[in-house]
């Protein structure tokens, strides 16, 4: 495996923990917590599109 490939796996697995993070973090209870929730989603979607924009 080449050291690019490596590097885009790294990635693509950063990217999927960041989201997965997000959507636990949404499930709480509580509209504040619920708004945090979203809040991450919201930063897990930009990352993820910016990092694909440098590709």
């Amino acid at each position: 495996m080449e050291l690019k490939e490596i590097r885009k796996k790294v990635k693509e697995t950063t990217e999927k923990e960041l989201i997965r993070e997000a959507l636990r973090a949404r499930r709480f209870s509580g509209a504040d917590t619920l708004r945090q929730g979203m809040n991450l989603i919201d930063f897990a979607l930009r990352v993820r599109r910016g990092r694909h924009e440098n590709d």
